[in-house]
């Protein structure tokens, strides 16, 4: 955890001395100034849909887009989501990677979003404080061709990976799974970072997939939340331990 905290400040104050431009918005959701109170104002689906409940990683999967579907349009519920940690699970993919047990920060995901007729799939929002700092989206490829039309040139290639394709099926010896990353970080002085993630390859199963997504975050509070969030949730699964250890032993003392 603590390496991870270390790497990540390290690669943020390098980016600041060599600043890009960065993404910091995806449609009307811009970072470090959207809020929860306003989005009836900027988000006209805000204005007729309530929150929807999520609380496990099976609720969760039902409404995430599959990648096989993040070119059409019309796949994906529009209906705004609020996700909750898992309390059976806590330290579960779920819990850690998308919903969050502190409770300044509240956790929203569109998983169909359009605007000027893009459609961008699996939108996460996370406010701390009601202001958004984290946005994160998969990549269809009319978003891509956008964004890399944007940002072309610029970036900081930090992951490139290559391994080779494990499906039997595939001739070409040459065949590979590709996994590269870019980071941006922007030249004023408001934390703004962004990745752009893709990752494409054919596994075992010999099933194309095409994983690309972007991150644009606040680097300063996503630290913050990232440290706070596994210290919340150790103390969470300890305090859970000891509840259970406890009715045990109230038990054990009936026999």
């Amino acid at each position: 955890m603590k390496k991870i905290v270390l790497i990540n400040t390290l690669i943020f104050f390098i980016n600041s001395l060599f600043g890009q431009d960065c993404p910091n918005r995806i449609g009307d959701f811009i970072l470090n100034e959207t809020t929860i109170s306003k989005l009836p104002k900027i988000c006209d689906i805000c204005e007729i849909q309530l929150f929807k409940s999520i609380s496990n990683g099976e609720q969760f999967l039902e409404e995430e887009v599959d990648a096989s579907d993040l070119n059409n349009s019309d796949i994906g519920s529009t209906s705004l989501n609020e996700l909750f940690f898992d309390d059976n699970n806590i330290n579960g993919w779920y819990s850690t990677n998308y919903a969050c047990v502190n409770d300044s920060v509240r956790v929203l995901f569109l998983p169909n979003y359009e605007t000027d007729e893009i459609s961008i799939k699996n939108l996460l929002l996370k406010f701390y404080n009601d202001t958004l700092f984290y946005i994160s989206a998969s990549l269809s490829k009319s978003y891509a061709d956008i964004i890399l039309e944007k940002y072309r040139g610029m970036g900081t290639q930090i992951k490139d990976k290559k391994t080779k394709c494990e499906c039997e099926k595939v001739i070409s010896k040459n065949c590979v799974n590709r996994y590269f990353e870019y980071l941006f970080s922007s030249k004023t002085k408001n934390y703004t970072s962004a990745r752009i993630i893709f990752d494409i390859g054919i596994p075992k199963n010999c099933i194309p997939y095409s994983l690309n997504r972007i991150e644009i975050f606040n680097q300063k509070i996503w630290l913050k939340e990232l440290y706070d969030g596994k210290e919340d949730l150790k103390k969470i699964v300890d305090e859970k331990n000891s509840q259970i250890k406890k009715e045990k032993e109230k038990v054990f003392e009936r026999f």
